[in-house]
């Protein structure tokens, strides 16, 4: 498989934030959205080193492990699964996270995921003609336990989009979803204030602010590291 970086922190996005765990980024993505902050994971061939399932798992140490990208479903489904398969025989939690574009190739990653972060790219990201519903579907039938869902949003139009595109499809079906709103900084110096910015947009926002479900969440990698790697 193909990977840019393993590394111990803790998680700075989702429900799980600030969670330790185990990162593995790997190289390769089918979206390439227009403020992606980890463009490096697109991959620049000098960077990637090339690691079966078994050398992953042995750098594996964190009672926790994200596979990450770019989009880890692009990798070897085979391997991908064995290396699942290989963690979760060693009790580790796993995260998956995703841009929501790819069906997971193989059925049996359902019983050894625990938690798909799932993150559809629209509007600002200008991948929006990517959307995969039948990929959003299947994410969708595996259910609120298994599953959150995380919006970038840069913005009010963002937010309008959001709505028009998936409050109906995806969450008036289930009152249990977690619901993670993110904000996108542009340079890791503005982190701050455009976390600033998405808290007042959605403080303004009465369907927002009745909704248990959501969660307003900053990168918090970005505010403390300013866009350094490997942490």
């Amino acid at each position: 498989m193909r990977v840019i970086e393993i590394f111990d922190s803790v998680q700075g996005e989702g429900a799980l934030v600030g969670t330790p765990a185990t990162f593995v980024r790997f190289a390769g993505c089918n979206l390439k959205c227009e403020w992606c902050d980890t463009k490096y994971a697109w991959a620049d061939d000098s960077e990637i080193v090339l690691l079966d399932y078994t050398e992953i798992a042995r750098r594996v140490e964190c009672g926790r492990v994200v596979l990450t990208g770019g989009e880890p479903l692009v990798q070897p489904t085979t391997e991908m699964v064995y290396l699942m398969r290989e963690l979760k025989s060693r009790g580790f939690h796993i995260t998956v996270e995703t841009n929501g574009s790819i069906v997971p190739p193989d059925s049996s990653m359902y019983d050894y995921v625990d938690l798909w972060s799932v993150s559809p790219k629209f509007g600002t990201s200008g991948r929006e003609e990517k959307l995969n519903w039948h990929a959003i579907d299947t994410f969708k039938k595996w259910g609120p336990k298994h599953v959150q869902w995380k919006f970038v949003v840069d913005g009010a139009p963002d937010l309008e989009r959001m709505y028009q595109l998936f409050w109906t499809r995806v969450f008036w079906t289930d009152k249990k979803w977690s619901i993670i709103l993110q904000p996108v900084a542009h340079r890791p110096d503005v982190a701050a204030e455009a976390y600033a910015h998405l808290v007042a947009l959605v403080a303004n926002d009465r369907q927002l602010m009745h909704d248990r479900r959501v969660r307003v969440l900053p990168q918090v990698h970005t505010l403390i590291w300013k866009g350094r790697r490997a942490v």
